[in-house]
């Protein structure tokens, strides 16, 4: 027996507060409400606080498009998740990113990972205290299963 998906979301049913979110989203950097958006909207202040969260991590924080969507693409392939990866392929050229590097990223596995990671970000960063930061960073989260540096 198979679970039925969840509905789609009815605009003409919405409370204030939903509608309110909606438009939000709909009028911010992404504009649209797609993916687990969609899913969270179905509780429009877990929605609200979710989508802020999102928004400055990828919009509004201090790294330029290019670092955030290369720290996308690593993330989505590390944990597998197939609508951060169609959805951000196109944003990371965008901010190009190589379709080489894409495909290295799509094609690693674990440690490999970490390491093409730490590779693609001392490559990318060329300030020499923001490496040093990276590099403190990894060692300090135990990030790597070895004691030494990435490069």
């Amino acid at each position: 027996m198979t679970q039925a998906r969840l509905p789609d979301l009815d605009l003409s049913t919405f409370s204030e507060k939903q509608a309110e979110v909606y438009k939000t989203i709909e009028n911010g950097p992404r504009g649209r409400v797609a993916g687990p958006l969609r899913i969270w909207m179905r509780n429009p202040e877990l929605a609200e606080h979710a989508q802020a969260l999102g928004q400055y991590a990828r919009f509004d924080s201090c790294l330029p498009p290019r670092l955030s969507e290369l720290a996308i693409l690593v993330t989505a392939r590390y944990w597998s998740a197939q609508f951060e990866w169609v959805h951000h392929v196109p944003s990371a050229r965008k901010a190009e990113i190589a379709d080489d590097i894409i495909n290295a990223i799509s094609y690693a596995k674990g440690h490999i990972l970490v390491t093409l990671l730490c590779r693609l970000f001392l490559t990318t960063v060329p300030n020499y205290i923001e490496i040093n930061l990276f590099q403190t960073i990894i060692m300090k989260c135990n990030f790597m299963p070895w004691n030494r540096r990435c490069y």
